[in-house]
């Protein structure tokens, strides 16, 4: 049984190689399924917080910063009655496989009275807790990908329904998958997409309504050449605070 108080940072962790990717696996057994999280927190040599990856389930890629000198792990407890945590397993490369599934996860930042949830994509990166902050009655979905799309809408459905009133649907990309991914939804469930950026025809349906879809501000004063240079070490989540708190909460679109 782990004792969370006692538990919670893990030690002896072997020590990442900067810009490496890593499988990390997970091997637990919890009650209720989703009852714990991960939270990688990368710091800077002085000790000062430059990164946080979050991740929900058994297995994730993880890439150490590039400005990072090390890491820690917490297994966080979301309302968990039982836990058996056996072990981590950290394998080095890119071409582990992963045996990773749909989830969607419980509505964050609950405001009871706004009919709104807002529904963010998340890229393969990740995504950390504070790029979240602003989103009030926020769910994540995770690995869309690996699910029929009859299987998405089923289980945000569910979610959803858990408010138990009708609500307006914001579906929210902030990079080339996700962008694509809102869009499809918004054709199917009937909401407002918020992307970056249009995407391709061939990524999307094109029965979706433009009128429906907005696109945000991101990065585009910052087109540099010593920008782009940096730009591929830097999580694309980063574009969400663009997205102005009004619009994703009833205001002006």
């Amino acid at each position: 049984m782990t004792n969370f108080q006692k538990d919670k940072t893990i030690p002896t962790l072997p020590i990442l190689k900067k810009d490496q990717t890593y499988h990390f696996k997970f091997d637990y057994d919890v009650e209720p399924s989703h009852g714990i999280y991960f939270k990688i927190i990368f710091k800077h040599r002085d000790n000062t917080v430059c990164d946080v990856q979050i991740i929900r389930g058994h297995e994730a890629e993880v890439r150490m910063p590039q400005q990072a000198f090390n890491y820690e792990l917490q297994m966080i407890n979301a309302a968990s009655k039982v836990v058996k945590f056996r072990q981590i397993c950290i394998k080095e490369g890119e071409d582990a496989q992963l045996d990773v599934q749909l989830y969607i996860s419980d509505i964050q930042n609950k405001v009871p009275r706004l009919p709104i949830v807002n529904i963010v994509f998340v890229e393969k990166d990740g995504i950390s807790n504070s790029a979240l902050r602003q989103f009030p009655n926020c769910i994540t979905v995770h690995n869309w990908d690996v699910a029929s799309l009859a299987q998405v809408i089923s289980n945000l459905t569910a979610r959803i329904n858990v408010l138990g009133k009708q609500c307006s649907l914001h579906f929210i990309g902030y990079h080339s998958r996700s962008n694509a991914m809102a869009c499809v939804m918004t054709a199917h469930m009937k909401g407002t997409a918020f992307v970056t950026q249009w995407p391709n025809h061939d990524e999307v349906e094109m029965n979706t309504d433009t009128a429906h879809v907005v696109v945000y501000q991101t990065e585009t004063h910052l087109d540099t050449e010593a920008f782009r240079l940096v730009e591929p070490l830097l999580n694309p989540s980063r574009h969400l605070a663009m997205l102005q708190t009004d619009k994703v909460c009833g205001g002006e679109q």
